[in-house]
């Protein structure tokens, strides 16, 4: 696989890299993807820079460059130890100038929030394709925060996928939000059910995680005053409740998509908070996770053409006496001596300890 290399925020093509080792390449259905690879320094990879882009070539995303990391091997060679993030991570380039209320259906308040987007705050050679009817109504309090959290927040409540494709010819970056196909076995949309089963051999190696570790189902949000409210399972008691606390930083005056303001009334405040409290606690709810390999040659089932990223399947394996209906949530490719493989994520994956320690 070819690495193809453009200059930082021009994206001018300045190289080919086709000699590299330890490459990975995941994909996420909602966060941010990930590159890893090695490389020894010389006159192609010096072309690579931070916010350099990285396209692997027929993928349909391409990567920002995050992090270079040189270092000399014993035999006194340079090497550079190269990571970058999928191009949903420039959403982290724009934040929200203020606390805003938003309100429509998910497909209209993501394009209300990057219509926002314009003179000096605007991206070059970007646009978004986001269905307008895309998702439930809702009503939601965006926060001073990144458009990659809210986006993401959002599409992690409504089951939504989203990610950034990449044209190489033209250098343009496209924004998609999309529903993934249900897959799964008894699904009702009539889809052709996608079935993971090891005496099958159309998945190895399976393995099925879950866990109550970080999990919680009682949020309890205070404000400046005090104030004290509590949302998720109130009634729940003795061994079954897990309790954790957040602080609402903001106040009763709030900035109306249109720029004008509005003071709440008391039980706008109360939902204002209910909803904050409630989007802390869907961060903490119990983890399930199964992952697994996908044969290289596979003959029954292929993934991007049965099924892909972000639909939701059915995995099954006789020990666990059960079918499991779960989301594919990650893809990532790994090269060894010039072979690649796949694994898949399917579920919640288990939080990383940065993870962790960002939600604290």
């Amino acid at each position: 696989m070819h690495l193809w290399i453009y200059t930082p925020f021009e994206h001018v093509p300045c190289g080919v890299l086709d000699n590299y080792t330890g490459l990975s390449i995941t994909h996420k259905a909602i966060k941010n993807g990930e590159i890893e690879f090695f490389c020894h320094l010389d006159d192609t990879s010096k072309q690579i820079q931070e916010s350099s882009i990285i396209w692997p070539q027929g993928d349909a995303t391409a990567f920002i460059v995050t992090t270079c990391e040189q270092s000399k091997q014993d035999n006194g060679e340079e090497v550079v130890q190269v990571k970058g993030a999928c191009l949903k991570w420039i959403l982290r380039q724009r934040k929200t100038k203020k606390q805003t209320i938003y309100q429509g259906t998910c497909g209209a308040v993501m394009n209300q929030m990057l219509a926002e987007l314009t003179g000096n705050r605007a991206f070059p050679r970007f646009s978004a394709v986001i269905d307008n009817a895309l998702g439930a109504d809702i009503t939601i309090t965006v926060p001073q925060d990144s458009y990659n959290s809210t986006f993401q927040a959002i599409c992690e409540a409504s089951g939504l996928n989203m990610q950034i494709t990449w044209n190489a010819t033209q250098r343009t970056l496209v924004l998609t939000v999309s529903a993934g196909a249900d897959r799964s076995i008894g699904n009702t949309d009539g889809n052709t059910p996608i079935l993971f089963d090891e005496t099958l051999e159309t998945m190895q190696g399976i393995e099925y995680t879950r866990s109550i570790a970080d999990s919680k189902n009682v949020m309890y949000i205070v404000d400046a005053d005090d104030m004290v409210q509590e949302v998720g399972e109130t009634e729940s008691s003795g061994y079954e409740r897990f309790e954790e606390c957040t602080m609402d930083s903001g106040g009763r005056e709030v900035t109306n998509a249109d720029g004008s303001t509005t003071t709440l009334t008391d039980a706008e405040y109360a939902q204002k908070k209910i909803e904050a409290a409630q989007k802390e606690l869907d961060k903490l709810r119990p983890v399930k996770s199964a992952t697994g390999d996908l044969p290289a040659e596979e003959a029954l089932i292929a993934y991007g053409v049965d099924y892909h990223l972000g639909d939701i399947v059915t995995a099954r394996k006789k020990p666990w006496d059960m079918n499991v209906s779960v989301r594919i949530t990650g893809d990532t490719l790994r090269e060894k001596n010039g072979i690649l493989t796949r694994q898949l994520t399917i579920g919640d994956p288990l939080l990383t300890v940065a993870e962790r320690i960002k939600m604290r």
